[in-house]
């Protein structure tokens, strides 16, 4: 409503002060409203920044969800070389204590692998969709204040139009009569004018 009163810096003010990417879009979008060019172009700029911006998180969660495992993975194996370590020095003679040790390691390092994983996989999957959605809404309102913007242009009067002037400024304007007095009285003034057919001298 406030486009289409024709108040762009009062739009301008509302995305300001409205949070989000899909604000900045618009806002980008009705600083560049009379060049088309530097409008898509502001637009794709503005796309770059934000996206970056959003995402930033999204990497630790990622590293997390597929580096937890490996590390567990890691401690299960340093786990079963102690027991094995164990029995080398105990031969036969191996007990239940010795080996729970390296079990013990083992589990615990799986289970804090996939206490870290299994989270940071769901979130980073929660944040990722997210991102999803608000990129649609980005292309959305670029979309939408486009159409809006051009919308608005093609209803506005330009100066070149000749539908849009009156029948007044599209009228030809008659050329100027100079009045001269002739040397003889009683005679019609002379007209410096173009004549018309009927007006001939014979």
């Amino acid at each position: 409503n406030v486009l289409r009163r024709g108040n762009v810096l009062e739009a301008i003010s509302i995305c300001d002060d409205t949070p989000g990417p899909v604000a900045q879009i618009v806002r980008a979008a009705l600083r560049h409203s009379k060049d088309p060019r530097a409008q898509t172009q502001a637009i794709h700029e503005v796309g770059l920044t934000e996206i970056p911006r959003m995402e930033r998180g999204l990497k630790l969660l990622y590293i997390l969800a597929h580096l937890a495992p490996l590390l567990g993975f890691l401690g299960t194996v340093v786990g079963m070389i102690e027991i094995f370590q164990e029995m080398e020095v105990a031969g036969n003679f191996l007990s239940v204590k010795q080996m729970a040790g390296g079990i013990w390691t083992a589990l615990l390092s799986s289970a804090a692998g996939g206490v870290v994983a299994i989270p940071a996989y769901g979130f980073y999957h929660y944040f990722q969709s997210r991102i999803e959605g608000v990129l649609l809404d980005m292309e959305k309102a670029a979309s939408e204040i486009i159409f809006v913007l051009g919308d608005i242009a093609r209803q506005a009067p330009t100066a070149a139009d000749p539908v849009s002037q009156t029948p007044a400024e599209s009228a030809p304007t008659p050329a100027p009569t100079t009045r001269v007095e002739s040397p003889g009285h009683g005679r019609e003034p002379i007209s410096t004018g173009p004549r018309r057919a009927d007006q001939a001298t014979p």
